[in-house]
């Protein structure tokens, strides 16, 4: 992958999973999304919530007063021209009294023009010889909030390359710092002390960065709480924007997943942030003229077919681990499997002692270990842990002998669809000689449960 807007593609790594790339797979350096593992969505805000914020900041007021400017038609103004000393005033009346004056002001208010000029806001007409609002001027004026939203976003990106030093002939290995910035603030997505932005930077680079913060809060991207500084709606709706233009990597947003059915809600729920499982449920429910009963029963009804890791989330969720979308009507449809030849362990083991307590039977023989199975495949599917840490961190070492053998017995005669994957793995990768030596014998066994 190679980014633009000058853009460090270990940022880009990190925003895209939502986490530091040295913590799994990434998108760096000539490599895209890996083929079936989604990307984590990103919660946006309702359209018109974000114009709303849009039209509340200050560079809005900024940019609205040069359209209100050229909205008569004004001449043109050459290139490297001084700007007009009506724009001027407009620009020096809506800065604090502490920005620059003078030539440096001058220079600025030069800038900020052919940054409007790039991004379409200012039009220069050289058939008529005039200036007049540009497309992307109308449409953030005018009515379609939807396309309003888009040309802030246009403008803010052409405002990013520019305060980042990013001009339009520069290659992807020039980084700005003002869109760097705004990256790391969304990937941490809650307020988080200036300091730890950019620990690095010394006293002269901690007053830098003040001025490109200071920036994206005058577009309305990011927010000032006290020594804190965290990443609006609207910034992370601009965010998106700039990834996606970047990379070319679509970014997913939470509702992507609200018009399938449960079982691909099921498969996508585990690269979700979990604070993002139930929005994105919800919308699911409400999308499909869905009421949680009936939205519970399908999530129970998709369980055996899933894969581990969509297994689980859907489990969780029903049980109201990440949230009270299903409800009661969640457990009591978990509740409902605890007698299903496959899924009942793992269903016990969710259900609360009272809950279990109430049950009229014990569990189905051999679901245990189709519970087993299912913990080590979730493992295995996610190709975030080796094998030995698997087998490890699952307590599947320092068994007595028999006692083991007798386990992968039970793994061998079920059939959960990864027992002779399962046992390959502990054949293969189990530290302990005799163990892997159990798990090969009953591989090397005749046996139609495996085949």
């Amino acid at each position: 992958m190679t980014t633009t807007h000058g853009l460090s593609e270990i940022i880009v790594g990190e925003a895209l999973e939502r986490r530091s790339p040295a913590q799994g797979r990434t998108y760096l350096s000539g490599a895209g999304p890996t083929p079936g593992v989604p990307l984590p969505p990103v919660l946006i805000a309702p359209v018109d919530e974000l114009v709303a914020a849009v039209r509340e900041c200050e560079m809005y007021r900024m940019v609205t007063a040069h359209i209100g400017w050229a909205s008569r038609g004004r001449p043109l103004v050459g290139d490297g021209e001084p700007v007009p000393d009506d724009v001027l005033a407009l620009v020096r009346e809506r800065l604090p009294d502490s920005a620059p004056r003078g030539e440096a002001l001058r220079h600025a208010a030069r800038v900020f023009w052919d940054v409007l000029v790039r991004a379409d806001i200012l039009h220069p007409d050289e058939a008529e010889g005039v200036l007049r609002p540009g497309a992307t001027a109308l449409a953030l004026t005018g009515p379609d909030d939807e396309a309003a939203l888009a040309a802030w976003h246009r403008t803010v990106i052409a405002l990013l390359d520019e305060w980042g030093g990013v001009g339009p002939g520069d290659g992807p290995r020039r980084q700005g710092l003002t869109a760097n910035l705004l990256v790391s603030i969304y990937t941490y997505d809650q307020p988080i002390p200036r300091t730890s932005i950019t620990p690095w930077l010394g006293e002269d680079g901690q007053v830098a960065m003040g001025h490109h913060l200071d920036a994206l809060y005058e577009c309305g991207l990011i927010a000032y709480e006290s020594a804190r500084v965290g990443i609006t709606p609207l910034g992370r709706s601009v965010t998106r924007v700039l990834l996606e233009d970047a990379t070319g990597i679509r970014v997913p947003v939470v509702g992507d997943h609200a018009d399938g059915d449960a079982a691909e809600l099921m498969a996508a729920l585990p690269f979700y942030p979990g604070f993002m499982v139930e929005p994105e449920v919800r919308m699911w429910l409400a999308r499909g003229g869905r009421t949680v009963d009936v939205g519970a029963a399908e999530f129970a009804a998709a369980l055996r077919d899933a894969s581990p890791g969509a297994r689980r989330a859907g489990l969780d969720i029903l049980a109201g681990k990440y949230g009270a979308a299903f409800g009661e009507e969640g457990r009591r449809a978990l509740a409902a499997l605890a007698d299903d030849p496959a899924l009942a362990g793992l269903v016990r083991n969710r259900l609360t002692d009272a809950e279990r307590d109430a049950l009229p039977r014990p569990a189905p023989s051999g679901s245990d270990a189709w519970a087993l199975i299912d913990m080590v495949a979730e493992g295995m599917e996610s190709g975030l842990h080796t094998p030995h840490a698997i087998i490890t961190e699952l307590g599947y070492t320092g068994w007595p002998g028999e006692k083991f053998a007798r386990l992968l017995g039970l793994f061998a005669e079920s059939d959960h669809p990864w027992a002779e994957r399962v046992l390959t793995l502990m054949a293969e990768h189990h530290p302990e000689p005799s163990s892997a030596a159990a798990a090969r014998a009953l591989l090397d066994r005749p046996d139609p449960a495996l085949s």
